[in-house]
């Protein structure tokens, strides 16, 4: 099978790395292969190099011409600090999250904003590498938020990574 990688990502993959490929026909049903063969350049036009995929397909249930979308594992590690993705917002130039803290003075729940640097990103995990913060995160309404605005917690449970509170301004 084969696919291209874009010019960001063709330092990571290398020949031998596990793959996962699923197809239209099938959305259910993953098919495991490996990267074969990583063309040595770039096409000058559009940045992308062409890579080939191995597959099992034993059963013969993928055919040539399917429209495939496979997934390579760039990098992993065995434990890190996430939050939820949708809780990183850009703010001047810099990525940050909201943490739900109580002010001192007011002993109000209030969003603090914290400039944060990130690790290994998916469309649901963030990696947080530094600072280290303690607390429930925002995840939904921070367009509206400034730091040191009134919450109101739509839902005090947080999850797994210590993320998932949604929170609204209150002002």
């Amino acid at each position: 099978m084969r696919t291209t990688i874009i010019e960001r990502d063709y330092g990571d993959i290398h020949v031998g790395q596990a793959a996962a490929v699923v197809v239209d026909a099938f959305p259910d049903q993953q098919f495991h292969g490996t990267v074969a063969r990583i063309a040595p350049m770039l096409e000058e036009s559009s940045r992308v190099a062409q890579m080939e995929i191995e597959v099992l397909n034993e059963s013969l249930t993928l055919k040539p011409g399917m429209f495939a979308k496979v997934h390579v594992v760039l990098k992993e590690k065995d434990s890190a600090r996430v939050v939820p993705s949708e809780a990183v917002v850009r703010r001047n130039g810099e990525n940050g999250i909201f943490v739900v803290e109580k002010d001192s003075a007011t002993q109000k729940l209030v969003a603090r904003y914290y400039p944060i640097e990130t690790g290994i990103t998916t469309l649901d995990r963030t990696e947080l590498l530094k600072p280290e913060i303690e607390g429930q995160v925002v995840t939904l309404g921070h367009h509206l938020l400034d730091d040191g605005s009134v919450l109101i917690l739509t839902d005090t449970g947080a999850n797994s990574s210590g993320g998932g509170t949604s929170g609204e301004t209150g002002q």
